[in-house]
């Protein structure tokens, strides 16, 4: 696969229906080796959130929420069920913090593209604190932030703070340090001198070491980990249980300015972001666009019923490579029987499935064609023309099965792993193994390095 290339960013379009998306995105295929490297990390955030989980039970917190239904994941092509595990929503929990960073990380990257002068500063107070001072530094640091995105600092420069990520890492002595990843927009162009006295009033109204880390390249620097997982999971029970209470009800990550006013606009119009796969040629873009929102996915229900309810229809995603390296939408149900042909019949939803088989068996559906036409947000070449078009056509046998008992697939933990339909070189075998040998060393390392005592410990990242 070549390197893609990101093309023009035109004005954003209209939002399209979920329909299109299914249509457009449900069998696609991702890289095998990609796919599992990936599964395997977020089988270390599960590992982590079971570790936390379990010390803010013993502390007496209860990290689960009180459902009165188990919750399931079910993919519509695969037949796949996965359990949901009900956390509360505290971002000490890393599959959580993680499922929030990503919805924020998308309205971030949509708001941010045909903007190009925002700007990150980092701004930290320097001081270290115990754990039952956070919440109070938390705070201040917040309130501090807002009054200088208020005053006329920034107000009278055309200076427009958008966003706030607050950070808090532990040294060796578990004492914290709060720092602060902040965004700002500038809407009017400022000289060398105005730009220099800007941050010289603003190292003196925050009274703390302020970096500015120029304009930003990547919405993924300023949208990543809150709490760093092995940091929290190294905190005894006590310790994690007293960190849950100084930032219960407390924002890590805040929308602030335009960025806010355009998530609250999303709420209101019942819009999401999702990418969306467009074909031009025989070219494959992804595009980013806004989509309609289905709700329960306009599942039926009896009105009167004597038995206890079951197949309770809560959502349906956009497609995503949850079971297997292809992509496929996912309904999330409540109180699941256990058959997915009767849930599909009697809440009346055979016809997803039925748009994401037209694009698997058809390559894109007319309903892609035509959320295509319209203008798009951004775009990324992932396959390129002069590829696509000399392609063959698969063969029954290289197509890719949609059955969990097929031959094709192989069961690796919970999950199903699609085998790769051509057969490795020795070359490609040995380059294989000898990289799964490195990430193997490193680990080991890694583990013999936390195993050392604290002062005999080398730092892995020894300042300069």
């Amino acid at each position: 696969m070549q390197k893609s290339k990101k093309a023009a960013a035109p004005a954003p379009s209209n939002p399209i229906t979920l329909k299109a998306v299914i249509a457009a995105n449900s069998g696609h295929r991702l890289e095998d080796e990609k796919w599992t490297v990936s599964g395997e990390r977020y089988e270390v955030l599960v590992q982590q959130s079971e570790d936390i989980a379990a010390k803010l039970k013993l502390a007496g917190i209860d990290p689960y929420r009180k459902d009165t239904m188990p919750i399931c994941m079910v993919g519509l092509l695969s037949g796949e069920v996965k359990r949901v595990v009900p956390y509360i929503n505290s971002n000490l929990i890393p599959v959580v913090q993680s499922a929030n960073h990503r919805e924020a990380l998308k309205a971030l990257r949509f708001y941010c593209e045909p903007r190009p002068y925002i700007r990150m500063f980092v701004i930290t107070t320097g001081d270290r604190c115990g754990v039952g001072l956070i919440g109070k530094h938390h705070k201040a640091l917040a309130r501090k932030i807002s009054k200088w995105a208020a005053s006329p600092i920034c107000k009278d420069r055309g200076v427009e703070v958008i966003f706030a990520r607050h950070e808090i890492t532990f040294d060796v002595l578990f004492c914290a340090h709060l720092h602060a990843h902040v965004l700002v927009d500038c809407h009017q162009k400022l000289g060398g001198e105005e730009w220099s006295n800007f941050l010289a009033e603003t190292q003196e109204f925050f009274e703390a070491k302020i970096m500015d880390s120029g304009k930003l390249r990547n919405p993924q620097e300023a949208v990543k980990y809150c709490l760093k997982p092995a940091e929290i999971e190294k905190l005894s029970g006590n310790m994690v249980a007293k960190l849950y209470k100084q930032l219960w009800r407390q924002k890590l990550c805040r929308f602030l300015g335009g960025l806010l006013a355009f998530r609250r606009q999303l709420d209101k119009d019942k819009l999401k972001i999702a990418s969306v796969r467009r074909k031009i040629g025989g070219a494959v873009y992804w595009d980013t666009r806004l989509v309609a929102k289905e709700g329960n996915a306009g599942a039926k229900y009896a009105r009167k019923s004597t038995k206890p309810p079951t197949d309770i229809v809560l959502g349906l995603t956009v497609p995503c490579a949850i079971f297997r390296p292809m992509l496929e939408p996912c309904l999330v149900v409540g109180a699941f029987s256990g058959n997915v042909d009767e849930l599909l019949k009697k809440r009346g939803l055979q016809h997803w499935k039925d748009a994401a088989l037209e694009s698997v068996n058809g390559g894109i559906s007319g309903a892609a064609k035509a959320a295509s036409s319209s203008t798009v947000h951004t775009s990324t070449a992932t396959v390129q023309a002069k590829k696509a078009s000399s392609s063959t056509p698969k063969t029954p046998a290289e197509a890719p099965s949609l059955t969990p008992s097929s031959p094709a697939l192989v069961k690796t933990g919970r999950v199903y792993k699609l085998n790769s339909p051509q057969q490795e070189t020795e070359e490609q075998l040995k380059e294989r193994n000898e990289r799964a040998e490195k990430r193997k060393a490193v680990r080991e390392s890694n583990l013999v390095q936390d195993e050392l005592p604290l002062k005999t410990r080398k730092p892995r990242h020894p300042r300069k």
